[in-house]
């Protein structure tokens, strides 16, 4: 009984600890002179105290921590080496070495605070706050002095503490130390949605025991979208949502699983963190707080929760924006993680209270105010609350601005005095360290840091603001928000008790008078320093100085419009001698962390007249001048300007004091016109992509187009065609998209290209600005996400990075400011003159539609049909487009043929005055006779599309048989370079040379002499699971070497896994259409187009090269399966079924030793080198002997004048026979086959049939013997004949 009464009061004593939150978290000893010294008095340090110069020379003192956690438990974090004294076991001299016992850090030990009393306990064998001898009772650091009382004080902003210690009678130690808060760590992060975030292995950077695959971030979104937050005081917070992935080995769990997340691991209870950016390691303490999977701790592998302490390693990007995180949670086994912090450029700058009725409310529900809500008076009566800012960081740090003055109630104030503006009154005056974090899935924002709040400071999750009671001071507080207005308005709803709700609105401060870049003014006194604001009496640039110094004027300074900052260097700036690696002032590479590397955000208070810059490193006219000192401290990641602007807005006066009485002046100019004074023909216009062909493209800048949008894009992406881009008069700039855009599959989340809801940040949500220059014919976007045409292409890439906030474009614009011409380039390192090309138009410009192209005749050629038309009248830069049909064309909108899987594109964007196009002909394995229909449709100069004109009847020619991917593979296939199996099968090979093309006519691209010098013949085979391939290559000398794997002896083979008909695309999709380019070099083969992956090597069993350098020809086998090649890219799994249509190109690359490619032999007389940009040039083939629903063994070539159906043969038959049949008028035509029960047993055919004799062959291999009849019908014709199957 005795020891459950012990454990219980020890348990009652854990859980009331009185914790200050302000105390919580890491510190260091200040970096700066006197920040420890002893002298008689409290503040009297006469005695002895440290210099500047100790800062450098005890580095090993100064980068100590102290280390406050949630739990009640304190931590020495001492480091390789420390400040060791001669008073100490084995040390015979002052001076860094490493720590030693007992005050090593390696003791448990536990902090408390009296917040009365300002005291501080630390209770632990060894452990100390400063010096470890400065004890209560005496100077020598005895161990056994297990409890040591330290007095403190606090700075009002919770970030500086000054402690003293008694040492004796008149004897006093005092330290001041600064708050450690990483802002590399700082914020909010999950897990990196990609393959390989998390995984396990015997070393670093080896991960070959497991990794989650890319197929796992969906299966397991429950576990990648937890967040992991590192709050700004100290404290961490597992956030789990409703579900987490639980694993068997946790309590009441069964099996691995998305779940309810199960204690302690379940983010409840309190948690602290700190980071030794020195070790670089991150230190987390909390029952069951983790990073990554819980049951990893530096123990087990088991999760336990007695392990209330976990370090983890870590490694930051350059950027910030990601980490890797390792665990070693047992000798050699190596949990690795991958995280990304989490962003949200929506919600990110600078908010305020909407100047507006009804801005804030209270009632008893959701969009209920009926309680009290503010007037439109309360805008000017409360005028000091709704100019304060609510200030949301890129860093994940919030800031509340609240100038001057802001609202105080009566709670705050004294007694009898009425509510009002006010000095702000802490907690609540933006003073404290604070954070904010984003479940964009929940609709919340979470807000922490003591005081810190949205709206009115007394509303919290638990308390209403009601009456005059003090609430209490919530220092977590979550609300729900809704953004609309594209993302520049924020509804904030908070329920701080049932049936009483509060609303806020709130709008995005207006960025405008600082949006755009600045630089230093290119004058004499642009920068000085002096005793008093605008007195640079010490020293001022000198005109010398602007040339000089060019390295530094030619800075830019980047207001962006979504609240983000940058430094902008260039290859060289201004360094001093102060920075890491610096000998002497001069120009130079830009040094870390003021070289604009590091995330940043600016806000402004107006009233007070300062801007606040926020993030590592980032900074306003001299890096090394910030608020507390003049040494660039990157520590010190907050920054508070004044400033002034001249009349016109064109010049800024910025002041910093940076020491009492030391004043730092600047003076900047704006590069380029202010975007909110825009003189431009495009001020006021909305434009759209000009609905026609060739409205987007990209080529090598030089007259070869790699790509461009067909006229069928035009409304099969007709979500793309409807966007808006609009150029408002007050600067700003929109991108209006609708409910649906254009969305490719490098955006987050989106498996294919094709139509879907807006992705962030390119949704046109974010704030942006626009300006001209009409000298040099260029507009420049500012703003996250914001864009013309792609999203995806940028200045720098091709990969619609949204820290890429400004791009800018080049246009022309036409007289009649009616149609816009874009052009942009810089995208394609290789191709530094790659360019692509927008053509928009003026919403409200002409969109009539063309007339239809008139007497539209088709005419049979050899193996193709040849297509006339008469241009319509009137029009001027029209094109048209052609369209196939063995149906007739019923309907004239030209929206019925997008999608249409009985039409094919036969030619696209044939200029005004051509008047013609060929349709080449082709159908399964063997020639035959078929009937077609054709339809023009014109699209005029602006984009209109015209209805569809078609013939009035078919035309009905012979129709190539080409090789097709069979559906009997070789028997026991193995790929070891013999391929009698294939040429026995009766498989067609398709074939490639100088002279002959299955498709009817040879390409070679380069230099190829003869079918001798480089030829191909080319098997394809596939069952339910596996392709197969094997290619007979004449190659008059083989050869693989070195360099670029496309001027070597290599064979590509571009193919689309899906059953494609209709217009060919333009550019390559995933998921269930997935295009693939498979790579076959010498020994390697591979895959390219989405991931890219070895696929093989030969002699594995499944890829087997024959080509041996300096020999003559190959034989190239292969074979995969298709889930195996789906799973690479997370692409849907191909099941081929007879009658397919599917995309493919081989290409055979030859190199005859000499030391350079020579030439490409291509299967499409499209394909001019361009197969890898754009499957609109491939050739096609079909999956088996059938094309659809139709047979295609027929090779009569007679025309038939009447109806007729013949004896099948043989009759009787085991297993197959021919039926042959002639049709007089071409129609629907239906041939039947019934057992002697009159049940139908196949339809062999049922499709729309031309004129002429055709035949059959039916398979009856697994029907029974007996007596069968097949019959024929059409509109005019029935007739029924008999057969015996007989085995």
């Amino acid at each position: 009984m005795k020891k459950l009464l012990i454990n219980s009061l020890t348990f009652i004593f854990l859980i009331s600890i009185p914790f200050a939150q302000t105390i919580e978290g890491t510190w260091k000893m200040s970096p700066v002179a006197g920040a420890l010294g002893v002298g008689p008095a409290l503040g009297d340090v006469s005695w002895w105290a440290n210099s500047e110069g100790d800062v450098a020379t005890r580095a090993c003192f100064f980068d100590d921590q102290y280390v406050f956690n949630a739990n009640g438990s304190f931590k020495n974090v001492l480091g390789s080496e420390t400040w060791n004294e001669a008073w100490q076991s084995g040390v015979d001299a002052d001076g860094c070495g490493a720590p030693v016992a007992p005050h090593d850090g390696s003791n448990a030990a536990t902090w408390s605070v009296d917040e009365t009393a300002k005291t501080i306990t630390i209770v632990g064998s060894g452990a100390f706050l400063g010096l470890p001898k400065a004890t209560n009772t005496a100077q020598d650091g005895a161990p056994v002095n297990m409890t040591t009382v330290y007095n403190y004080t606090l700075s009002s902003d919770g970030k500086s503490m000054d402690v003293s210690i008694e040492v004796g009678t008149g004897v006093f130690w005092q330290y001041k130390f600064s708050k450690v808060l990483p802002a590399e760590v700082l914020g909010t992060w999950k897990m990196s949605p990609v393959a390989g975030a998390l995984g396990v292995g015997p070393a670093l950077g080896d991960v070959s025991w497991w990794a989650n695959s890319e197929g796992d971030v969906a299966t397991r979104a429950c576990f990648f979208d937890d967040q992991y937050v590192f709050n700004a005081n100290g404290s961490f917070k597992n956030v789990l949502g409703s579900e987490t992935w639980n694993e068997a080995w946790q309590s009441g769990v069964d099996a691995d699983g998305c779940g309810a997340p199960v204690a302690p691991h379940d983010g409840s209870n309190a948690a602290t963190w700190s980071v030794d950016e020195t070790a670089k390691t991150i230190t987390i303490v909390g029952s069951g707080a983790f990073l990554g999977l819980p049951k990893a701790t530096n123990t087990a592998q088991d999760g336990a929760p007695v392990n209330m302490t976990t370090v983890y390693n870590y490694t930051l990007s350059s950027d910030g924006k990601s980490m890797d995180v390792s665990i070693e949670v047992g000798t050699g086994v190596f949990w690795q993680y991958k995280f990304s912090k989490v962003v949200s450029a929506k919600i990110e700058g600078a908010w305020r209270l909407a100047p507006e009725a009804g801005a804030m409310g209270v009632g008893p529900a959701v969009g209920d105010y009926s309680y009290w809500s503010s007037s439109l008076d309360d805008v000017t009566a409360r005028a000091c609350m709704f100019d304060d800012q609510y200030v949301f960081n890129a860093d994940g740090s919030y800031q509340n601005v609240l100038g001057a003055e802001t609202w105080l109630e009566t709670y705050k104030l004294a007694a009898g005095a009425e509510a009002g503006c006010g000095a702000p009154i802490a907690p609540h005056d933006g003073t404290n360290a604070a954070t904010w974090s984003i479940d964009e899935t929940a609709g919340t924002i979470t807000v922490v840091g003591e005081g810190a709040y949205l709206g009115l400071f007394k509303v919290t999750n638990t308390d209403g603001g009601d009456g005059d009671y003090v609430p209490a001071v919530d220092n977590t507080i979550v609300y729900n928000y809704t953004l609309s207005d594209g993302g520049n308005k924020m509804d904030v709803i908070i329920e701080p008790a049932a049936g009483l709700v509060w609303n806020f609105k709130l709008v995005k401060s207006d960025p405008s008078k600082f949006a755009g870049s600045w630089s230093m003014s290119s004058e004499e006194g642009a920068l000085g320093v002096g005793p008093a604001v605008g007195d640079v009496s010490w020293w001022a640039n000198s005109e010398a100085d602007i040339t000089t110094r060019a390295c530094f004027f030619d800075d830019e300074y980047v207001f962006s419009a979504n609240g983000s900052f940058s430094n902008v260097f260039g290859p060289t700036t201004w360094l001093e001698a102060w920075q890491a690696g610096v000998d002497a002032d001069g120009c130079g590479a830009p040094v870390a962390p003021h070289n604009g590397a590091s995330a940043a955000t600016w806000s402004v208070d107006e009233s007070a007249g300062t801007i606040t810059i926020v993030g590592s490193g980032a900074f306003l006219g001299l890096a090394k001048a910030h608020n507390t000192a003049e040494d660039g401290a990157p520590v010190d990641n907050t920054i508070v300007y004044n400033y002034a602007f001249s009349a016109d807005g064109n010049s800024l006066a910025v002041n910093i004091e940076v020491g009492t009485g030391v004043f730092w002046n600047y003076k900047f100019t704006r590069n380029g016109s202010p975007p909110t004074v825009v003189t431009s023909p495009l001020e006021a216009t909305t434009w759209l992509l000009r609905p026609k062909a060739g409205a987007l493209a990209v080529g090598d800048g030089a007259g070869a187009t790699w790509w461009a949008s067909s006229g069928d894009d035009v409304t099969g992406r007709a979500c793309f065609f409807d966007d808006e881009y609009v150029f408002n008069a007050d600067g700003s700039f929109q991108n209006v998209l609708g409910s649906e855009t254009w969305l490719e599959a490098w955006q987050a989340g989106v498996d294919a290209d094709g139509c879907g809801t807006p992705v962030a940040p390119h949704d046109g949500a974010s704030a942006a600005t626009w300006s001209a220059d009409e000298t040099a014919g260029t507009i420049t976007l500012v703003g996250s996400g914001a864009y013309l045409g792609l999203a995806k292409v940028h200045n720098t890439a091709e990969d619609g990075a949204p820290v890429n906030n400004t791009i800018t474009y080049n246009y022309t614009l036409t007289a009649d400011t009616n149609r816009l011409d874009i052009t942009i380039a810089g995208f394609n390192a290789d191709v530094p003159a790659a360019a692509w090309e927008y053509e928009f138009v003026r919403k409200g410009s002409d969109f009539t539609a063309p007339a239809q192209a008139e007497d539209i005749v088709a005419l049979a050629g050899e193996y193709a049909n040849a297509v006339t038309w008469v241009d319509v009248p009137g029009e001027a830069g029209e094109t048209y487009s052609v369209y196939a049909s063995r149906k007739p064309f019923a309907d004239t909108s030209p929206a019925a043929l997008v999608g249409n899987v009985d039409v094919d594109l036969v030619a696209a964007d044939v200029a005004e005055d051509v008047g013609s196009a060929e349709h080449a002909l082709t159908i399964p394995l063997s020639d035959r006779w078929a009937s077609y229909y054709y339809a023009v449709v014109c699209t005029d100069a602006v984009g209109n599309v015209g209805l569809v004109s078609a013939t009035e009847g078919a035309v009905n020619n012979k129709v190539r048989g080409i090789p097709v991917v069979s559906l009997s593979p070789p028997a026991d296939f193995v790929a070891d370079g013999d391929i009698s199996e294939w040429e026995a099968s009766g498989i067609q090979p398709f074939q490639m040379g100088v002279s002959i093309n299955s498709m009817g006519t040879p390409k070679v691209i380069g230099t190829v002499d003869d079918d001798a010098d480089a030829s191909v013949k080319l098997y394809l085979a596939a069952d339910d699971t596996v392709l197969y391939m094997a290619a007979d290559i004449t190659d008059n000398y083989f050869h693989v070497g070195d360099g670029n794997w496309w001027e070597q002896d290599a064979l590509e083979l571009f193919i689309g896994l899906f059953d494609k008909r209709g217009a060919r695309q333009g550019g390559f999709t995933r998921g269930a259409s997935p295009y693939y380019k498979l790579v076959f070099k010498g020994d390697t083969t591979w895959k390219e187009m989405g991931a890219s992956a070895g696929l093989g090597k030969s002699g594995d069993g499944n890829y087997f090269n024959s080509g041996e350098v300096g020999s003559p020809d190959a034989i190239i086998e292969f074979k995969i399966r298709f889930d195996a090649l789906a799973a690479i890219d997370g692409d849907s799994v191909f099941k081929p079924v007879k009658g397919m249509r599917i995309p493919i190109e081989p290409v055979w690359h030859d190199n005859d030793g000499a030391g350079a490619w020579e030439g490409n032999i291509v299967m499409s007389k499209n394909n001019n080198d361009n197969a890898w940009q754009t499957p609109a040039t491939w050739s096609h083939t079909f999956i088996g002997n059938q094309d659809g629903d139709v047979l295609s063994t027929e090779d009569k070539n007679l025309i038939a004048t009447t109806f007729s159906l013949k004896e099948n043969y043989p009759n009787p038959f085991n297993p197959t026979t021919t039926i042959e049949y002639s049709i007089g008028i071409a129609g629907p035509t239906r041939l039947m086959v019934y057992d002697v029960l009159g049940r139908e047993v196949v339809k062999l055919v049922d499709e729309y049939r031309p004129i002429g004799s055709h035949k059959v062959v039916w398979n009856a291999n697994n029907m029974p013997s007996g007596i069968y009849f097949y019959r024929l019908e059409t509109s005019s014709f029935i007739r029924t004949q008999k057969m015996i199957l007989m085995k």
